[in-house]
């Protein structure tokens, strides 16, 4: 064992008597190449409750009675860079969504039924409760009925959203308790803090974009004009690297920049240090009349904006907002770019049906691959998932992975973002099912796939509930619905088979895909929240009905899907889903007696497509291999 160190984190290293490589792939990533496996993971020199203790000291020494550290940066993002893990470092849990709150006396951790099992674990001995939502109060809730009238509460005003702000001060404020927005709690204590990251930013070349920075602007300029706005705030990452056709690697699996934007009806400012820029990146910019200045110049700028500004309040940060002179007419609603890319151009997605192609190939080599490794050499959680990017990586326009690969065997399947760790890795053997959820960054698209497989001696109750997860997803796959449907209307097509034996999975079925860009993006969901936006033609969303038995095994789908047109008729234009993932389902795995004709013969068309594309891109072992895996049931 030994440790290296990148982005000032420390990372350790365990070798299992195998040989092992480093390399940064194109875009940067920090990757390893494992021949055996190899585990990584961050570690910090300070004790959890070390930190706390050092928290509670400065909230004592400044009449603070609760301090709140969300999940979030300046940015809104949903993936962190180190420089923002602030909730990761103060509480040691990991998962991508949950908010501390630290009090004098207590301290609370709130996040969702995907990590429960994780908390649980990462939380031991730390002094923090966790709170599941869904099942205990909210922590707006929870700092109601801890505080009394007076107290006052903090939170970094960049890391919190103005909407969420305006709620928590609201329902505060209504139990007499004051909020501070202006007061870094962090920095003081978290001496050894990582930089803001400053990784190279390149161009996201016209061939794949498919539209230049001049065409977006314009775009945004019109949505400007239709809400009389005379200016535009843009704070998310991704929102910017799709408006200025740029790309970076400042955030791990998602290649961003970390920048901020301006626009006007005339002008256009970009927040991010220069030396980042290539020189390619510096030229497309100036010819599009696009300004750079520095990243954190951003909140003089807007202090001095005189005209009317339009920004997302669910995605610009407190702070920004507060930067904002008093009387200025400010316009809310969401944000032009998030609808604008949304909705993918025909040129999208065509790039996105071919790399959908390359990823197709990397599975089917994978699946081929595990078959026969699983029973004759030692392959782990961590191996595999390695051995799936080696596979990805053969891809010319391949940039990196979308996210941690969620690598799970057996009872690991259970815990929805399990990631296997040093101490977790399990060695998969001929035996139960295999959970690979995983994805791929491609110059041409983003991709995210999960599939179930059967390494051996399956359970007649794991194929029920396979088959009834399977149902879920055809049923959607095969839906057609009216123009103006929301996701909320569509849940059910996935949820309705396991219903019926009542059962049900925790997390939503379908979330927006970026292109090129982060492997979760909205506004658009398929889920039971009452999120009210429509499912619109050209939208790339995820299809991914689930199971979990606590303890023994997980099982959960995942194709991607466009949004195509349907039909016009009397009664109004139609809408349907095109599956564009292209890899074969276990059919080793599927009660047949429960499906349908109709289930048949989309998997059998299913198949029969995943066939005919990738079979040309292989060599004619994987062809006899993948002729077998997607025959006709």
């Amino acid at each position: 064992m030994f440790s290296v160190c990148s982005r000032n984190m420390c990372y350790k290293i365990t070798k299992n008597n195998s040989i092992f490589t480093f390399f940064f792939s194109r875009n940067a990533y920090f990757s390893i190449d494992f021949c055996n496996f190899v585990q990584i993971y961050k570690t910090y020199p300070m004790k959890v409750s070390v930190r706390l203790d050092k928290l509670r000291l400065l909230m004592s020494e400044n009449g603070i009675s609760a301090c709140i550290l969300p999940s979030s940066d300046p940015h809104g993002s949903e993936y962190l860079a180190d420089h923002w893990q602030t909730r990761a470092w103060f509480s040691g849990f990991t998962g991508s969504a949950g908010l501390l709150v630290v009090e004098t006396e207590q301290a609370g951790l709130f996040t969702d039924t995907r990590y429960y099992l994780q908390a649980e674990k990462q939380l031991q001995d730390s002094g923090i409760e966790l709170f599941k939502l869904d099942i205990q109060p909210d922590y707006i809730t929870w700092l109601t009925q801890q505080l009394k009238q007076g107290d006052v509460v903090a939170v970094w005003g960049e890391d919190i959203a103005e909407g969420e702000y305006n709620k928590l001060n609201s329902k505060l404020a209504d139990s007499g308790i004051r909020m501070i927005s202006d007061f870094d709690f962090i920095t003081p204590i978290w001496t050894d803090r990582p930089a803001i990251p400053q990784t190279q930013t390149f161009v996201h070349e016209l061939a794949f974009t498919g539209a230049s920075v001049d065409e977006k602007l314009a775009a945004v300029r019109n949505q400007m004009n239709i809400k009389k706005a005379e200016y535009q705030l843009f704070t998310a990452l991704d929102e910017i690297a799709w408006l200025f056709n740029i790309r970076g690697n400042d955030v791990m699996y998602n290649p961003v920049s970390v920048a901020y934007a301006v626009v006007g009806l005339n002008d256009a400012m970009l927040f991010i240090e220069q030396q980042k820029l290539t020189s390619n990146a510096k030229e497309m910019l100036e010819n599009a009349g696009v300004s750079v200045l520095k990243y954190n110049d951003v909140y003089t700028f807007v202090a001095n904006l005189k005209q009317s500004v339009l920004f997302d309040v669910a995605k610009t940060n407190h702070r920004i907002v507060s930067a904002l002179r008093p009387g200025i007419k400010r316009i809310t609603a969401i944000s032009s770019v998030s609808e604008l890319k949304a909705c993918k151009s025909v040129h999208e997605i065509e790039q996105i049906k071919q790399i959908m192609v390359d990823d197709g190939v990397a599975m089917v080599r994978f699946l081929q691959w595990l078959e026969i490794a699983v029973s004759n050499e030692m392959v782990t959680e961590i191996s595999a998932a390695a051995k799936l990017h080696e596979f990805r990586r053969m891809s010319e326009l391949f940039m990196g992975d979308s996210f941690n690969a969620i690598s799970s065997y057996k009872e690991h399947g259970a815990i929805v973002h399990y990631s296997p760790t040093i101490e977790t890795d399990s060695a998969l053997r001929a035996d139960g099912i295999y959970l690979i959820d995983s994805g791929g960054q491609y110059l041409g698209g983003t991709t995210d796939i999960t599939r179930t497989i059967s390494l051996g001696n399956v359970k007649s109750v794991e194929r029920l509930h396979f088959t009834l997860v399977l149902i879920g997803n055809i049923n959607l796959a095969m839906a057609m619905f009216p123009e103006g449907t929301r996701g909320y209307q569509l849940d059910i097509l996935a949820r309705k088979a396991l219903w019926e034996y009542g059962l049900n999975y925790g997390h939503g079925t379908g979330h927006g895909v970026g292109y090129f860009l982060n492997v979760h993006e909205g506004p658009q969901s398929i889920s039971p929240r009452l999120i009210d936006y429509p499912i619109k033609k050209g939208m790339l969303i995820s299809n991914e009905p689930a199971f979990y038995v606590e303890g023994k095994y997980g099982i959960r789908t995942e194709n991607l899907m466009v949004v195509v047109e349907a039909e016009e008729t009397a009664h109004g234009k139609f809408l349907e889903f095109e599956t564009v993932t292209l890899c074969p389902i276990d059919t080793q795995l599927i009660d047949r007696d429960l499906l349908s004709d109709a289930h048949r013969s989309w998997l059998n068309s299913y198949h029969s497509k995943v066939f005919d594309e990738l079979a040309p891109k292989l060599t004619e072992i994987e062809r006899e291999w993948l002729e077998i895996k997607t025959a006709a049931i």
